[in-house]
């Protein structure tokens, strides 16, 4: 069957157009008129009513443009349904779009500060690699008595490090001689003397001034001339 409104082909069974909603009629079975005198049910080809004798025409009439208002009303709804339907998908793609926009500044934010966390925390890490030695701490005495003890054997050897420049040990401050002078302390504070304490410095890091070598009992190794350690054949005049 074919629909009047918009040309598609139905099956004969079908009351409503599969393509546009529009109510089908089949030809060979038109629709019948009703009197609107009587109500009374006559056949299209009546022009008179069968019950009341009413002319038809007019009912005919009326009943066409029932038909066609019904028709063109079951149009309407489902034009409206494919619209929404349409209305619908479009807004859920947009939505989903809008969603994945949204989304962006969300990821881009999260990415940055988690490229900055482990960039911090690399330069961290070497500063923590390069750094380590300095992270000993020196300890003073809060009695100046020790503090003037520690000076002045600190004072008669040369940083044994070996990357400061053999600096006096008094003054240098690289974890070397950070390190020497705390363990001149630790002896102070448990009422060592000093010369044990010199013997003892000596023994463990060397580089004892040759200044001071004839004054202590100490292995010639240990002495430091002011360029290098000398060997004991080197510094037999030093010890005499």
């Amino acid at each position: 069957m074919k629909c009047i409104k918009c040309g598609a082909e139905n099956n004969d069974s079908n009351k409503f157009c599969t393509n546009c909603g529009y109510e089908l009629i089949d030809k060979s079975n038109p629709q019948e008129i009703i009197c609107e005198s009587c109500g009374a049910k006559n056949k299209p080809e009546n022009n008179y009513c069968i019950s009341c004798g009413e002319s038809l025409k007019v009912a005919e009439n009326i009943n066409a443009a029932k038909l066609n208002l019904r028709r063109q009303n079951n149009y309407n709804r489902a034009k409206s349904k494919r619209k929404s339907i349409r209305h619908s998908t479009v807004e859920s793609k947009n939505y989903s779009s809008a969603k994945k926009i949204g989304l962006k500044p969300v990821l881009i934010t999260a990415a940055v500060i988690i490229i900055s966390y482990l960039v911090v925390t690399l330069i961290d890490s070497r500063n923590d690699t390069n750094t380590s030695a300095v992270r000993t701490i020196e300890m003073k005495s809060a009695n100046p008595a020790v503090e003037a003890n520690v000076y002045e054997i600190a004072s008669k050897f040369a940083c044994s490090c070996g990357t400061c420049g053999e600096e006096s040990l008094e003054k240098c401050t690289c974890t070397r001689a950070v390190e020497e002078r705390q363990f001149i302390r630790d002896y102070l504070e448990k009422n060592g003397k000093q010369e044990d304490i010199v013997v003892a410095l000596a023994n463990r890091y060397g580089y004892l001034k040759s200044a001071y070598a004839k004054n202590y009992k100490v292995d010639v190794s240990k002495i430091w001339t002011g360029d290098a350690l000398k060997s004991s054949s080197n510094l037999k005049d030093i010890i005499k």
